[in-house]
């Protein structure tokens, strides 16, 4: 859907989570430590936001006054201590941190694989990281090699082997050896995804492959990527869905919708979300207020207000009561309940004590 469906806090979109055998986030008034699936405190509680663990480390925040980030093992060590003003969960062995007002990424250990000194950085994906410095963008190899030199006005991170990037006002593909294999033709161009690419030729959008041949012509109004072999499509202010032959497999007949996961997507039709199935069935009624993707078996969906979260029948099964909730992952899912962020499990056990 074009626009959020819910308000959440910054802190909270550290919605990354770890398997069910490591320590879980645990807040207690205004203080975040990690208990168990018992809930006994196993990580004492002495932080100001921590996240769930990836790749056998959690994001933990201290503030004092100043917000510093770092980030502990499972018995609660600081593999890298609190030092950073900025940064995110690990990502294949790397994570992107910000101190001095300069970006950079570091290991599991702490070390500097790309230097602190870059106005913006992104997570690593495929083995690449985009950088940027003075209004130019560029990529780093995960072993911090600078591959592709800071020449680039806007670059997107590398997905199936290419990434989309703006040189002239243009936009265009590089590979990963910063070779340009398309020429910069394209008002918008994104990422690949199952083989595909939606780009944008003057005031319309359709679909090339990795040679920049055009699969589905450019006649839509917008177009999202493609998730489960199907991608969504606007045609005059609706939206609908169609294959990767550009057969219109649902017909532009909705306000919003969501991509495809798990088989279903949320659609909007006067006003209100429900799901439908690959086929454009309705398969769960339009009577939602709000309407998130499922994962996991469950989508957070809200009726007059509060959140709760639903199973792919439509039954709910934890109750419509909080103010902003996430996707679940890893059996954990973020939730804000009276203003403050917590955890909260598929059983409906809430990880807080206010």
């Amino acid at each position: 859907m074009k626009k959020s469906i819910f308000v959440f806090s910054i802190l909270a979109v550290f919605f990354i989570t770890a398997c069910g055998r490591d320590p879980i986030p645990f807040r207690k008034g205004e203080k975040w430590g990690f208990c168990n699936e018992k809930k006994e405190i196993v990580i004492p509680l002495k932080y100001d936001y921590a996240r769930p663990f990836r790749e056998g480390l959690a994001l933990v925040v201290m503030q004092n006054p100043h917000i510093r980030i770092g980030y502990i093992d499972t018995s609660g060590r600081e593999a890298v201590p609190p030092q950073y003003e900025e940064a995110d969960s690990f990502t294949g062995g790397l994570a992107p941190v910000k101190k001095d007002g300069r970006w950079g990424i570091i290991d599991k250990t702490g070390h500097i694989v790309v230097p602190l000194q870059y106005d913006k950085v992104g997570k690593v994906a495929e083995g690449m990281a985009v950088v940027a410095a003075a209004g130019t963008f560029g990529f780093y190899t995960e072993n911090g090699r600078l591959v592709v030199p800071l020449r680039y006005e806007q670059a997107d991170s590398f997905s199936e082997g290419l990434a989309p990037v703006i040189l002239n006002n243009m936009w265009g593909y590089i590979d990963k050896d910063g070779r340009e294999v398309s020429g910069f033709i394209y008002q918008f161009a994104d990422s690949f995804a199952e083989g595909l690419a939606m780009v944008r030729q003057g005031e319309k959008n359709g679909f090339v492959d990795p040679k920049g041949a055009i699969v589905i012509p450019m006649k839509y109004q917008w177009a999202y990527s493609f998730s489960e072999g199907l991608a969504a499509i606007e045609m005059q202010d609706a939206w609908g869905f169609v294959d990767k032959t550009g057969r219109e497999v649902v017909p532009p007949k909705y306000a919003s919708v969501r991509s495809f996961t798990e088989g279903l997507a949320a659609v909007e039709l006067n006003g209100k979300h429900g799901y439908i199935d690959q086929t454009g069935r309705v398969v769960i009624q339009l009577q939602y207020d709000q309407a998130g993707s499922f994962n996991e078996g469950l989508a957070a969906a809200g009726q007059g207000g509060p959140i709760g979260f639903i199973d792919h029948t439509g039954r709910v099964v934890i109750p419509f009561k909080y103010e902003g909730a996430g996707i679940f992952a890893s059996g954990l899912a973020p939730v804000i309940a009276g203003g403050k962020a917590g955890y909260v499990d598929k059983n409906n056990i809430e990880y807080w004590e206010n």
